[in-house]
């Protein structure tokens, strides 16, 4: 789950952002909010977990906010817009885990320093529907 939500994470644009977003080191955080399974509530909510460190080059800061942290391999970008330190955008990846596929439409707000989003992403997996809200939260902490 953890590889999945830092995978949503990296496709928030695939071009250049209007507004860059620093190189250095990053604090990234995903925390499940809710989960269905088949239309029923999960009612084990998922507690917040340590945030990655990740350490953001300058060729990839370059990428746009989300694109940079992490390989974007397992998924490919339906739909993007980024404009005035706002984004929004949809992907279809391939679950780490399984051959499932995973459609996450996702929507927050950046700026050369923070970050902060929510993402719904839909698997489908065994005929079964699962559907996952999490809120995304990074912040540039100092140099790598």
């Amino acid at each position: 789950m953890a590889k999945m939500a830092l995978g949503l994470l990296s496709l928030v644009t695939a071009a250049p952002a209007s507004t860059p977003i620093s190189a250095g080191r990053w604090e990234v955080s995903i925390q499940m909010k809710e989960a269905l399974f088949d239309g029923r509530r999960n009612d084990n909510p998922t507690p917040a977990r340590k945030p990655h460190v990740i350490c953001l080059a300058t060729k990839d800061a370059a990428k746009g906010p989300g694109l940079a942290f992490s390989d974007a391999s397992l998924c490919r970008v339906l739909k993007s817009n980024v404009k005035d330190g706002a984004f929004s955008f949809e992907t279809e990846c391939k679950a780490v885990e399984s051959d499932d596929v995973i459609v996450t439409r996702s929507h927050g707000r950046y700026s050369a320093d923070s970050y902060v989003g929510t993402s719904t992403s839909l698997q489908r997996r065994k005929g079964k529907e699962i559907e996952m809200r999490s809120r995304m939260e990074a912040k540039r902490v100092g140099e790598c």
